[in-house]
């Protein structure tokens, strides 16, 4: 455990840095608070609580020292106890916003600031910390140092006549007007960047002291703007403080069709982190907004992307299936395929009528998605039924499924499958998925059964057979039983040369 908190300290240090040098809006900020945020919640999931004392330049838990940093402009543990926090606990829950607010109040520049006054008034839910009333003197200064006076003017020159600068010459940039617009556009958003979570971080504050009218309207004004420039970074953090009001339907003004469908440039940028704001700041949308989200899905490029939108779209959707089903029915297959992937990630058993109704769709890319779900949903019943799918890659799919869902019932119409003449003509990559799945999910007359396969007389067709021997064969290997491994032993005796070399050659398989 402690090489954990190690790790979660590293991490702190490093966002607190972060954050004071480049801000919260920028991106080198969130490239260290990420894994920090993430390392924090995992422990939390496993330990429910992180409790740490605080000392002047110390970080201690469980009485071993976590962090320690002298240099009193830097120290995080300095900050806090200057202003009487001596213990800080993290609870299980703990979310990404509290963390942030945390690193904001305790990175405030100013010495006056008082940190224990400002993580009072963020009211945390899932951190608390303890402050001794009385004050202390910290007996922190600065250490003496030789006074050495520089003349920097008389620098200055000398470094203009040994270079031999011409401080007259006018400096025109070679520019063209399309760079000199981009250097525009760029300094606008640095103090746009600069400035807004700033604005942002005041009136939440507020909001958490006093409940003013024209405060709301303001944010929900600055909401706007943000969901407008695809800033979802602020935008969620908005909209996480205006949850608390749940009469104001803010979120509403973006649930429809021209807003849902500007947001598809979004989902393939190239910036991860954007894109993954943009999921999280979905989350707030009811479950209105999901027949204008199912129709922003197919402009999705990547597939991983994809995934990820179908989950958020599960999330909103909760437990109620009924926008998604009606898509189940609907003409354009992207869309339904979409639809009934959800539906599976949902496990909405209320969609499996429709589903069913789906089987025997004639494109072969739906009948995969409805297997897909038809698993999630553990409906081995329907899922045999693409056992006599006209694709391979279905029927292939649905073995796996089954065997995956311990399906007894399809073992005996298996073996009757691999017994009949028509199983020589399947593709060898089927025909060696029937014998994975009866390996897999073997019963006690499995050998003798094996044994029959593999030592059966064939007077015709005995070139085609020759793969079900060598099926057979490596069954038996895979089986690895003594009973087995004697089949084997037995049938590289024989004087059938298909019959032993594939017995040889399992058994070599064996021996590696």
């Amino acid at each position: 455990m402690k090489a954990e908190v190690d790790q979660i300290m590293q991490g702190l240090t490093k966002a607190f840095k972060a954050l004071q040098m480049y801000g919260m809006n920028h991106s080198s900020f969130r490239s260290f608070y990420l894994p920090f945020c993430d390392k924090m919640t995992d422990f939390l999931k496993k330990r429910n609580e992180l409790n740490l004392q605080i000392d002047k330049f110390k970080i201690l838990h469980e009485n071993h020292i976590v962090y320690e940093e002298r240099e009193m402009d830097l120290s995080i543990a300095f900050k806090l106890f200057k202003d009487g926090i001596r213990s800080i606990s993290f609870i299980g829950g703990l979310t990404s916003d509290e963390l942030l607010l945390l690193l904001d109040v305790i990175s405030q520049p100013s010495k006056d600031y008082d940190v224990a006054l400002g993580l009072w008034e963020c009211n945390f839910s899932h951190i608390n910390f303890y402050v001794v009333e009385e004050e202390e003197v910290v007996d922190y200064r600065i250490p003496d140092a030789p006074v050495e006076y520089v003349d920097y003017d008389e620098k200055l020159k000398q470094l203009i006549m040994r270079e031999k600068i011409d401080i007259d010459a006018v400096i025109i940039p070679d520019l063209k007007p399309e760079e000199v617009k981009h250097l525009m556009k760029s300094i606008t958003d640095e103090e746009k960047a600069t400035i807004l979570p700033l604005v942002v971080k005041t009136l939440t504050d507020f909001l958490s002291t006093e409940r003013s009218q024209e405060v709301i309207d303001g944010l929900i004004e600055i909401l706007e703007s943000c969901v407008n420039t695809k800033d979802f970074y602020n935008a969620r953090r908005i909209a996480y403080k205006l949850r608390d009001y749940p009469e104001i339907k803010f979120i509403d003004r973006f649930e429809n069709a021209t807003t849902i469908m500007g947001f598809k440039d979004t989902l393939n940028v190239p910036q991860n982190e954007l894109f993954n704001e943009f999921l999280a700041f979905i989350g707030f949308f009811g479950t209105k907004s999901i027949p204008y989200l199912v129709h922003l899905m197919p402009h999705t490029e990547r597939a991983d992307r994809l995934t990820a939108l179908r989950q958020r779209i599960a999330y909103i959707a909760q437990d109620d299936p009924a926008p998604i089903i009606d898509f189940l029915k609907n003409e354009d297959t992207q869309l339904m395929i979409n639809a009934i992937a959800i539906v599976g990630i949902m496990k909405a058993s209320k969609a499996v009528e429709a589903l069913e109704a789906l089987i025997a769709h004639p494109d072969e890319r739906v009948r995969l998605a409805v297997l897909e779900s038809l698993g999630s949903l553990r409906q081995p019943d329907l899922v045999v039924k693409f056992m006599t799918d006209p694709s391979m890659d279905a029927r292939i799919k649905a073995l796996r499924i089954l065997g995956m869902l311990k399906y007894p019932q399809v073992y005996p119409v298996l073996l009757d499958k691999i017994k009949h003449k028509s199983f020589l003509a399947f593709d060898s990559t089927e025909q060696r998925e029937y014998f994975n799945y009866l390996t897999a999910n073997a019963d006690s007359n499995l050998v003798r059964i094996l044994q029959n396969l593999l030592f059966k007389r064939k007077w015709f067709g005995r070139k085609k057979y020759r793969v079900i021997r060598r099926l057979a064969a490596m069954a038996l290997e895979q089986i690895g039983s003594e009973e087995s491994l004697q089949v084997l032993r037995t049938g590289a005796q024989k004087r059938n040369k298909d019959i032993q070399a594939a017995c040889e050659i399992a058994l070599k398989g064996k021996s590696t």
